[in-house]
């Protein structure tokens, strides 16, 4: 009875041991998660990578403010997988503010030439204007066609006409090959890019290379911090489900004792 007893002890100790260590390996994956998560969105808050203009007047807290919607690259949401061809297809447009009017827009520009903080490029909701392709059906249809970027995008109706002014005009095409094919055929008149980030700009000109990391543009940290919201989600499922096993085992071997 002695060694049964022992053996069983010796079992729920092993089973402890382990459950411990589970869970402590749950913790530090949740933790690291949680970093990683808290650096990014400080990133998004403070405006990392937008030009200093930009960025005072996101954050002015003149009365004027009011009439400020946001920059471009906040007010769009963009799927992971077309995340590298929308930062391409928008570049510095990213960083333009969209404002309710042109008052607004006026009164940020009298700001920033007062402050002497440099320059931005506004778009007053009232005022832009969109500019559909022709035969939008007919190159859509194309072999390789994405779609056009504007409707690869979500964002409130109040600022589909900011997605549109932008990205109307822009063919996301899956691979090079395909994008020059598409160029050929249309007499090198469309903009286009392709889900690696080339560019194929009206005229014939071609632009490509590598990249830098997604954490670099304001576009590539919202689909990270989806991806790592969700990554929380889980870990902290998995943290809960490593701490009853723990307490579980614990239990079991203070019965043995």
């Amino acid at each position: 009875d002695d060694a049964r007893f022992a053996g069983l002890l010796g079992q729920a100790r092993q089973a402890l041991s382990a459950a411990r260590t589970a869970h402590e390996t749950a913790l530090r994956e949740a933790k690291r998660t949680a970093d990683k998560l808290q650096i990014l969105r400080h990133m998004q808050q403070s405006y990392e990578g937008f030009g200093r203009a930009v960025r005072a007047v996101l954050k002015s807290t003149a009365p004027w403010h009011k009439g400020v919607a946001g920059a471009v690259a906040e007010l769009l949401t963009v799927p992971e997988e077309y995340v590298t061809a929308l930062s391409t297809a928008l570049a510095g447009s990213q960083q333009h503010i969209v404002t309710e009017d042109t008052e607004t827009a006026k009164a940020a520009i009298g700001y920033l030439k007062a402050q002497k903080l440099g320059r931005a490029t506004f778009l007053p909701l009232s005022t832009i204007q969109v500019r559909q392709p022709s035969d939008a059906d007919a190159v859509r249809s194309m072999t390789g066609a994405v779609g056009w970027a504007n409707e690869l995008v979500t964002t409130d109706a109040k600022y589909r006409r900011v997605a549109d002014h932008l990205l109307a005009r822009t063919l996301v095409v899956d691979t090079l090959d395909h994008a020059l094919a598409i160029a050929r055929e249309t007499r090198y008149r469309l903009r286009i890019v392709t889900l690696d980030g080339e560019l194929l700009s009206p005229g014939g000109s071609l632009t490509g290379g590598s990249r830098g990391h997604k954490e670099g543009s304001y576009l590539g940290r919202q689909g990270e911090i989806a991806a790592l919201e969700k990554e929380q989600a889980a870990a902290a499922k998995e943290t809960a489900a490593r701490q009853k096993e723990e307490d579980d085992a614990r239990a079991a071997y203070s019965t043995c004792q």
